[in-house]
């Protein structure tokens, strides 16, 4: 899969998208997978894996 067809795909699901060579996962979306996403999203941003909105966390594309 490219990085514009991952983009095409998160952004039909309304789950995040790609920019450059990152994916990111937009926050409300993690909030219903976990219990503690205050933790993760704090820990993200500290290490600023996070967008310019403050909306997505940035996510690994791993390539197989």
């Amino acid at each position: 899969m490219t990085e514009h067809e991952l983009d095409e795909v998160l952004r039909a699901q309304d789950f995040g998208y790609v920019r450059g060579a990152r994916a990111f996962i937009l926050t409300r979306r993690i909030e219903y997978a976990t219990e503690d996403v205050t933790a993760m999203v704090d820990y993200a941003c500290s290490k600023g894996w996070i967008d310019e909105e403050g909306k997505a966390v940035q996510a690994h594309i791993v390539r197989r």
